[in-house]
């Protein structure tokens, strides 16, 4: 995230302000052992040192330089030593304001967390600036108590079991196109393209002009009285059938949701707290040639409407609930998994 910093802050003022932050946030000095499988949140205190460190002035006007700036402090990071965040200024130019730029690690950070700490990142910087130790609001529910939620809500779930496996018995994992509709074989040494390998990704990014978004995000929506997101499952199921030439199509699509379905726990309130909350679940997706759209979205609607709790059971049951003995936990590339995936956080 680029900022623009206030007029008249010096870097000591910006150091005050980002440790405030860092202590305030258990997540953002957290150590994370991804082999070793552990989450430990050391006291405010003993956690490393905000380090802030000065840029070229102007970096932060050139999208070419600034994107080298972040692959340089993105590589500096490291959540075994605690170290989730990096902090780079650039002094203004020619009458621009000064910058500052954060790069914070995604174990540690998601779209709503950002919206929390610019919050406090103004709020501590309109304390330091009326020369007063910062004080920010505190979160009502900690990632840490939120954690142990999870564990409960995990042992509490098994009747969901039998949902989940009926969607992920769905006979297409990939439905197979027709021969003449495979990619034409990729040019070079690398031979023919193989479907389904990160050598041979393809990435397609399409801009929607205001008045087809209108219709999509509002207009579809209100008419179907449906979600954006069951219009975009929707398509995909469409799509995926007509890529696939045959007259209909039945699989499981991995759907990633943003996490935060503080529902399940009384009074759990998530809105003031730091972290990556996410949640990943199978839906069911089916699409035939003689249907109409709108016969394939209620049908989609209706399915995505029956998941509980927006899915996070799933994951609940796959990775934190104590399996039966005997039976191996669930893995993140268990063959049976979907192979679709689809992510609309909106």
């Amino acid at each position: 995230m680029l900022l623009t910093l206030p007029p008249g802050i010096v870097p000591a003022a910006t150091t005050e302000v980002l440790g405030a932050v860092l202590r305030h946030h258990a997540v953002l000095r957290a150590r994370i052992d991804l082999d070793a499988g552990t989450f430990v949140i050391p006291e405010p205190d003993a956690g490393p040192a905000p380090a802030l460190d000065e840029g070229p002035p102007g970096t932060g006007t050139s999208p070419e330089a600034l994107a080298r700036e972040v692959d340089e402090l993105a590589a500096r990071l490291d959540p075994s030593q605690g170290l989730m965040v990096r902090a780079r200024s650039y002094p203004g130019n020619a009458g621009e304001p000064g910058r500052l730029l954060l790069v914070v690690h995604h174990l540690a950070v998601d779209g709503v967390s950002w919206r929390i700490l610019l919050d406090d990142l103004a709020q501590a910087w309109n304390d330091v600036s009326r020369g007063r130790a910062p004080h920010l609001p505190p979160a009502t529910t900690s990632f840490r108590s939120w954690a142990h939620a999870l564990g409960r809500q995990a042992s509490a779930r098994t009747a969901e079991l039998p949902l989940w496996e009926g969607i992920l018995a769905a006979p297409d994992r990939l439905p197979a196109p027709a021969p003449d509709r495979l990619p034409a074989p990729a040019s070079g040494p690398a031979g023919p393209l193989a479907l389904g390998t990160v050598a041979d990704a393809r990435h397609l990014v399409r801009t929607l002009d205001g008045a087809h978004t209108r219709t999509l995000l509002t207009g579809a929506a209100e008419r179907h009285g449906a979600r954006v997101q069951d219009l975009m499952l929707t398509a995909l199921a469409r799509a995926v059938r007509e890529w696939s030439g045959r007259d209909g199509v039945d699989f499981a699509a991995h759907v990633e949701g943003h996490g935060r379905e503080q529902q399940i726990e009384d009074g759990a309130d998530l809105s003031r707290t730091v972290g990556w909350f996410t949640s990943l679940y199978p839906v069911r997706l089916t699409a035939t040639a003689t249907e109409r759209p709108g016969d394939t979205l209620a049908r989609i609607r209706d399915h995505l409407a029956r998941l509980p709790d927006s899915g996070i059971g799933y994951g609940l049951l796959r990775y934190a609930a104590q399996p039966p003995a005997g039976s191996p936990r669930g893995q993140a590339d268990d063959p049976g998994a979907p192979l679709v995936a689809f992510n609309y956080l909106g």
